[in-house]
């Protein structure tokens, strides 16, 4: 049930996206692209998780074609899996609407990290008890322009 689930959620997280408008007019705007998708593979080592590998995923998009004021939108994710059997993943979405009226944030993250139990104290033995520490956080962010005055690129 467990691989089940981690290849559920690696498979969701696998749609992501990143971007960046080009501000400068005498550069080629991003305008013109529908999509933009990128994927990097990701290594890295620590002492609490040994080594980690896993993939990294930007997803890029306007929602207005038509609007070269509407800032690009973005979803961005990340999997990662360790030699200690422990799972990171996240999601991270920044959603603009046309003429940025609207503007959607989103994170999502979810880590499975196993671990032992000693005990309390400084008598404790080398017996331990083996739990699974489990992590879900959410977070979302709605805003709306009042006024044009606020608006900057």
């Amino acid at each position: 049930m467990r691989l089940l689930s981690f290849i559920f959620i690696f498979l969701f997280l696998c749609i992501q996206a990143s971007a960046q408008r080009n501000r400068y007019p005498q550069l080629k705007d991003t305008a013109e692209k529908k999509v933009e998708f990128l994927w990097f593979p990701l290594i890295l080592y620590a002492p609490e998780t040994r080594l980690a590998f896993g993939l990294g995923e930007t997803l890029a998009f306007k929602t207005s074609k038509k609007d070269s004021l509407t800032r690009p939108s973005k979803i961005t994710g990340t999997q990662l899996y360790t030699l200690n059997k422990q799972i990171l993943a996240n999601l991270l979405s920044d959603i603009y609407t046309n003429g940025n009226k609207y503007h959607f944030v989103s994170y999502v993250s979810f880590q499975r990290f196993p671990n032992r139990f000693y005990g309390i104290g400084n008598n404790t033995d080398r017996t331990y008890e083996k739990y699974d520490a489990v992590f879900v956080d959410f977070k979302n962010t709605f805003e709306r322009r009042i006024a044009k005055i606020f608006l900057q690129a």
